[in-house]
């Protein structure tokens, strides 16, 4: 079960001020699927930066933004 960004809208992704668009994607588009396999719903879905790929000096060079 994915958490609940609040209400949703019944806006089309082409109508609506772009806040509710992307409000819209929130709760369209399952956040986990973006993560690396073995990465918990928990942790999917904390308030936080998850990084999907790091550089040979293990700077983040890929990362899911905090929802």
């Amino acid at each position: 079960m994915t958490p609940s960004l609040g209400s949703s809208t019944n806006s089309s992704p082409t109508s609506g001020s772009p806040h509710r668009r992307v409000r819209a994607a929130f709760h369209r588009v399952p956040r986990h699927l973006f993560a690396a396999d073995g990465i918990s719903l928990d942790v999917a879905y904390a308030n936080d930066v998850i990084i999907t790929s790091r550089g040979p000096d293990w700077r983040a060079t890929s990362s899911i933004s905090e929802p």
